[in-house]
């Protein structure tokens, strides 16, 4: 795949999970989901540089992070079965508490993992592609770690 490939991809799907995630306007109060989005900003920002000057190296909490995410699909086709049969809100709190957990230690990992990458680049086209992909690992522990905190802490309409 070519570098503008790659580019044209990352902003197309980050385009249509845009107006995906637009339904959130209509479950939550907008309150709940600006509250979420500041939250969600300065934990990101603040994860980020920890990761990114760190001197510590994060590869273990990237993997311990992996097996949580496994973890959390596990548990959410569990709590997707059992909630035809009964409310499981308990079960997803623990899980959006899990899924915040998951993705700040993420956030982490794929932040030191970058400064790692830009460390040694040297402009080829390889190396813009491994860009592009840390940047969809940042966008995706964003995403989820916002959508997390809204569902720990947003009011529905």
């Amino acid at each position: 795949m070519s570098v503008t490939a790659a580019t044209v991809g990352f902003v197309v799907y980050s385009v249509l999970n845009g107006i995906t995630l637009s339904s959130i306007l209509f479950r939550y109060q907008l309150e709940s989901i600006f509250a979420a989005f500041f939250s969600c900003s300065a934990m990101f920002l603040v994860m980020c540089i920890y990761g990114a000057t760190t001197k510590r190296n994060l590869a273990t909490v990237g993997r311990y992070c992996m097996m949580g995410l496994f973890g959390i699909v596990i548990a959410t086709v569990v709590e997707f079965i059992l909630s035809f049969f009964m409310a499981v809100t308990i079960l997803d709190f623990g899980l959006a508490i899990l899924t915040v957990i998951v993705f700040t230690g993420l956030t982490i990992y794929d932040a030191q993992k970058i400064q790692r990458v830009a460390e040694n680049a040297n402009g080829s086209d390889d190396f813009k592609k491994v860009a592009i992909l840390a940047a969809l690992d940042l966008y995706l522990d964003f995403i989820n770690l916002f959508l997390a905190l809204l569902r720990i802490f947003g009011k529905r309409r």
